[in-house]
């Protein structure tokens, strides 16, 4: 079951918690079971995915996720459980696509390169990229195919993702007395993935601290109270380490909800749900409105991005003013473009 050689790298440019970093702690009242997804495992009958990073960086993403569901907006909650990210009232992301993107080889993977990749890639719903206990090796890594990828990049409508380190070993990072005391602090804030050797009693729940033996695994923290209790990929899935059970490092990853009500710019010809998005919120007004009767007037919104619907986005521009002579004057509404994109999601705010 071991991960090991599991490669820990910090490049200076890294941000560390209580040093350089561009992530403001925020007290969010910690984590529970409640907030955790399903247990995965990250092996099958006929190999082991050598995944856990992989698996742990989907969980700190997952139990934010859950906990912090209210504050999309209902149009937003629909949206990623129209992609699968959400499902069964939980979220669950593929760990065998994050896996694969990542690189990871028999000898598992590094912290940095899983957290870079799903910062750079995104990330799908497990229903869309699975991982299945028929599986061998060769399947579990076969490259998934572009349109995985194009649902993949979505995950960057609805989702900002960042991390810092934390460092434990020896040098706590802040005025804390030991370790435990560092995660209880940052956990208030986000789960935390740990990298720790496997002492002996892994598989009993409740492990003891060991000294000796080399980093093997990675894993989720997400609650510190009279243990460190953490949500592991090998059963049982909850497990709760000694205080000072040895954890040389650990790295915070943050989640931020993103709410816009237009996701992607847009253009004359275009064909889509985002183009019937704006439709709707164009003809919230009659001065802006696409259509008076028939195909794009209210109750009617089309998802084709014609002439009509340039006509009305031009109508937006020139109501709110700050876009250029040659933007009103010749693209005329044909171009739906980041500053109209903008525009559109600050008004929509008061709507959501």
């Amino acid at each position: 079951m071991t991960d090991n050689p599991l490669i820990i790298i910090q490049q200076a440019k890294d941000w560390v918690a209580g040093l350089i970093s561009g992530i403001t702690y925020e007290d969010k009242g910690g984590y529970t079971e409640k907030d955790l997804p399903d247990g995965e495992r990250q092996y099958a009958p006929k190999f082991d995915s050598k995944g856990c990073v992989s698996w742990s960086v989907n969980n700190c993403t997952e139990i934010q996720a859950n906990k912090r569901f209210g504050e999309w907006s209902k149009q937003n909650q629909l949206e990623m459980e129209a992609l699968g990210y959400h499902a069964n009232g939980r979220f669950n992301f593929s760990d065998r696509f994050l896996a694969d993107d990542s690189g990871t080889t028999t000898k598992g993977n590094t912290v940095q390169a899983v957290i870079d990749t799903i910062r750079k890639s995104g990330a799908v719903g497990e229903a869309i990229w699975p991982f299945t206990q028929d599986m061998d090796w060769e399947t579990f890594y076969k490259d998934a195919p572009a349109n995985v990828y194009a649902i993949a990049r979505k995950f960057f409508w609805y989702f900002d993702v960042s991390y810092e380190w934390v460092v434990l070993d020896g040098k706590p990072t802040g005025n804390f007395t030991d370790v435990s005391e560092c995660l209880k602090y940052h956990t208030k804030h986000s789960p935390v993935l740990i990298t720790t050797p496997l002492c002996p009693g892994w598989h009993s729940g409740l492990v003891a601290t060991c000294s000796g033996y080399p980093l093997a695994h990675a894993t989720t923290v997400y609650s510190v109270s009279d243990y460190i209790y953490i949500l592991d990929h090998y059963e049982p899935f909850l497990k709760k380490l000694h205080l000072d059970y040895p954890i040389p490092w650990a790295m915070k990853i943050v989640i931020t909800p993103k709410n816009d009500y237009i996701h992607t710019t847009l253009k004359l010809g275009d064909v889509g749900e985002e183009v019937r998005k704006l439709q709707k919120f164009l003809n919230l007004s009659e001065d802006t409105a696409v259509a008076k009767t028939g195909i794009g007037s209210k109750g009617n919104e089309s998802n084709y991005y014609g002439t009509k619907t340039a006509d009305a986005v031009l109508r937006l521009q020139k109501k709110y003013g700050g876009f250029s002579v040659w933007e009103l004057y010749w693209l005329k509404g044909g171009t739906f473009g980041q500053k109209s994109k903008a525009l559109v999601n600050r008004l929509a705010k008061s709507i959501q």
